[in-house]
């Protein structure tokens, strides 16, 4: 997965991630997304340097469960909140 307009990879694996999102909390940019990858449907973030480094390739896994569709993450400046739809 690429993140628009950047020209770095966050994952390299083939199958099938989408629906970006991402935030800044300092010091990092934190990206989620929807992922297709074995054993099951998940959300996955990583966090990102403000240099473009990717400190967590491949991403974490943070949420395991139905097929998950859209992951959104606000920030209140301290703590994050990634929501997504967890079924069709």
């Amino acid at each position: 997965m690429l993140l628009f307009l950047s020209d770095f990879a966050i994952i390299s694996d083939s199958v099938m991630q989408y629906c970006p999102s991402a935030g800044y909390l300092s010091p990092y940019f934190y990206v989620f997304w929807s992922d297709t990858r074995p054993p099951k449907n998940a959300i996955y973030g990583a966090r990102i340097s403000r240099t473009g480094v990717v400190i967590d390739s491949g991403g974490r896994p943070i949420y395991f469960g139905n097929p998950t569709f859209g992951a959104e993450v606000e920030t209140d400046g301290e703590n994050f909140l990634v929501v997504f739809r967890d079924s069709c």
